[in-house]
């Protein structure tokens, strides 16, 4: 399964466009590790973030990008099927 590189790097730019002012303001940087169920249709659908640091500061954020997000999805036998995707998601001034 794979996300094109438009694809990420438009959602990249949500996730910072949600999340900026707090960085910028506040200097925070933090990490999400999220598992989505990617659909058949490549969309995501269950997202559980697994851990947070900090806690609870960017859950949102990272919620509304996803919601967004399009994958490429898992096949068997030249059918889609839906799959777990387990990633983390930075934050960072940089």
């Amino acid at each position: 399964m794979r996300v094109s590189q438009a694809e990420k790097d438009k959602s990249h730019l949500r996730i910072l466009d949600s999340a900026a002012r707090l960085i910028r303001e506040r200097g925070v940087e933090g990490s999400v590790q999220v598992k989505m169920l990617v659909q058949k249709d490549g969309s995501v659908g269950d997202v559980k973030i697994l851990d947070a640091r900090p806690k609870g500061v960017f859950d949102q954020a990272v919620y509304s990008a996803l919601a967004q997000w399009r994958f490429n999805p898992g096949k068997i036998a030249g059918k889609a099927v839906m799959a777990w995707v387990v990633t983390t998601i930075h934050f960072d001034l940089n």
